[in-house]
């Protein structure tokens, strides 16, 4: 098998374990609703999964050069029971 076939096996398998197709379709959904989205990438025991992080509880902190490259994300919300606020911030990684 060519190394093509195996990056697109494992990318397939990827994107079945972890529902992509209904991730891809809540971003594009909350895209249209409120004119931005974001994924939410994260390891959790040596596994990478992904979500969608809701426009209404994040927000991105861009550089203030022309470019306007993202430097963090916080992504804040009411935890627990006591329905505390608390938030946390996350650095933009570039892929």
């Amino acid at each position: 098998m060519c190394p093509e076939e195996l990056g697109n096996n494992s990318l397939s398998r990827f994107n079945v374990s972890r529902k992509m197709d209904s991730v891809i379709a809540r971003v594009w959904k909350e895209s249209c609703i409120y004119g931005r989205a974001y994924f939410y990438v994260y390891s959790h025991d040596s596994e990478i999964y992904v979500t969608d992080a809701l426009p209404l509880d994040t927000f991105v902190i861009y550089d203030n050069t022309v470019a306007h490259k993202p430097l963090y994300a916080v992504r804040y919300g009411h935890i627990g029971s006591a329905k505390k606020l608390e938030g946390y911030g996350i650095k933009c990684e570039k892929l």
